[in-house]
């Protein structure tokens, strides 16, 4: 897919910013290209949908938000892929192309696979209260998934490249040094902020004296958590991980949250 050089049209840097934050890839690579190729038309049909009659829309990010579903599709020998859609509808015929391949494949009991899979995402968003993210069928050589997205804004989450690298590096937190969720569960008290305050505050501030905290002899030392280590260097590059650290924890507390209220009967979902 070429580059669209139109004025305020979707650049494909942000494309693969929406592709790193929404569909978890990052890397180089054909598959990438698909899910560009898909994501461009996703944000087009929706555009298109959001504001009927205006030819002028088809070349811009999505301004207003809207809910929809993520389903991806993955194997060992398939490429990935991903698509956003509006409906129920647009889940089906994801499902249907990406992994049964008919409409009315059923299970080994006789029902309808599809109708399955409905009932086990419904209830799956009732155990969660409608924040239990994706849900999961895995297969031994890969899996399917949908999970419902509440207010989507496309245009606000691709709109710079600040954006881009802040969530850049939030996955290559995860995928290179191995901070995934699991890891960041662990860190309870606060400790993943605190490393993003050491990289925000400014670099001279970490010299002041704090002897009196006692976890210390300067801000920098008092500030950054036991046996952990920054990397100090180009300013612009510190605020990205800073940044990348304040939605890790941001993350990390909605599924504390969400833990702690998964055992409470759900009134309807989050939408």
């Amino acid at each position: 897919m070429a580059a669209n050089n139109t004025p305020g049209a979707i650049t494909d840097a942000q494309l693969d910013a929406g592709i790193a934050a929404w569909f978890g890839v990052t890397k180089v690579s054909p598959e990438r290209l698909i899910l560009r190729e898909r994501m461009h038309a996703a944000m087009v049909a929706v555009q298109a949908k959001a504001a009927p009659g205006d030819n002028q829309g088809q070349d811009r990010p999505v301004e207003r938000a809207f809910d929809a579903f993520l389903c991806r599709a993955w194997g060992e020998t398939d490429l990935a892929s991903a698509e956003l859609v509006t409906d129920w509808e647009g889940v089906r015929r994801f499902m249907v192309r990406e992994w049964l391949g008919e409409e009315d494949a059923t299970d080994y009991d006789g029902e309808v696979t599809l109708d399955r899979l409905k009932k086990d995402f419904d209830t799956h968003e009732e155990e969660h209260n409608g924040r239990g993210g994706a849900y999961e069928v895995e297969f031994e050589i890969g899996g399917v998934s949908v999970e419902r997205v509440c207010g989507f804004a496309p245009g606000a989450a691709i709109g710079s490249d600040a954006a881009h690298d802040v969530l850049a590096e939030r996955q290559r937190q995860i995928s290179a040094e191995g901070w995934t969720p699991e890891h960041d569960d662990g860190h309870v008290n606060d400790e993943i902020a605190a490393m993003a305050c050491f990289y925000a505050m400014p670099p001279g501030a970490r010299e002041w004296s704090a002897e009196d905290t006692g976890y210390g002899d300067t801000f920098g030392e008092a500030i950054i958590p036991e046996g952990w280590a920054a990397k100090e260097g180009d300013r612009r590059r510190e605020l990205v991980k800073a940044g990348a650290l304040i939605l890790a924890e941001i993350e990390r507390i909605d599924r504390s949250d969400a833990r702690a209220t998964s055992d409470t009967p759900a009134e309807g979902t989050a939408c």
